[in-house]
């Protein structure tokens, strides 16, 4: 009981932290489902969850950067190599960088 209480603290911890940064925090699951967003994403119209378990995501990248960053978050979900990726985004430069 101890340790799930103390994983629920550290989750909400996390969730605190992550909706009072100004850039878009998300994290995914080993098979590249993502399985959470900060509020940031709000900010963004258009992310969505596909019916494939997939995500919408051109509501945050810059067209230039689709493809590359689509193909190193494949290569990261398949190979469990750190994925890391900056763009100029829409509004603003952002980066994401993952464990998976």
């Amino acid at each position: 009981m101890q340790a799930e209480a103390l994983l629920k603290q550290g989750e909400a911890q996390f969730r605190q932290l992550a909706d009072t940064m100004p850039q878009l925090v998300w994290t995914a699951d080993p098979n590249g489902q993502v399985d959470y967003y900060n509020r940031r994403h709000k900010a963004y119209d258009g992310i969505a969850h596909m019916p494939d378990g997939t995500q919408q995501w051109h509501p945050v990248l810059h067209q230039d950067d689709e493809t590359p960053t689509r193909n190193a978050w494949m290569h990261a979900v398949r190979t469990g190599e750190i994925y890391t990726t900056s763009s100029t985004g829409l509004d603003s430069p952002t980066a994401a960088t993952i464990g998976t």
